[in-house]
């Protein structure tokens, strides 16, 4: 957090504290975890479908620090995902039965909700 401007450390702090409190997780950790998790899937290694929906959740919680974030924290937060979201739609197709979505997906209107690896069966 040393590497920001001062108001934006601070919100950085301010938002791993709240995502600690709902997820007992920090932000490091979060986008660490989201770095793993878009590498995961495209290694194409099997995933489990409750494994999967951690993934998603954990991206719902990106979604939801961002919706959250000032414009410039915002966008400093969209920088550090970008690669992995990227890494992450280039793995998965769209899940055109919408099986998996259905049974997890609730009305969370994330785009990555839409996706299953390749592996998944319709």
């Amino acid at each position: 957090m040393d590497l920001f401007p001062d108001e934006v450390a601070r919100e950085l702090e301010f938002l791993s504290a709240l995502l600690e409190s709902r997820r007992r997780q920090s932000l490091p950790d979060l986008l660490r975890a989201w770095h793993n998790y878009a590498e995961r899937v495209a290694s194409r290694a099997p995933i489990a479908q409750d494994d999967y929906a951690a993934m998603l959740f954990a991206r719902d919680a990106i979604q939801d620090l961002l919706q959250r974030a000032s414009l410039v924290t915002g966008r400093l937060l969209e920088v550090l995902i970008n690669h992995d979201d990227s890494l992450f739609l280039f793995a998965t197709r769209h899940d055109d039965s919408g099986s998996f979505q259905a049974a997890d997906r609730g009305d969370r209107t994330g785009w990555w909700w839409d996706r299953v690896p390749e592996e998944f069966e319709d």
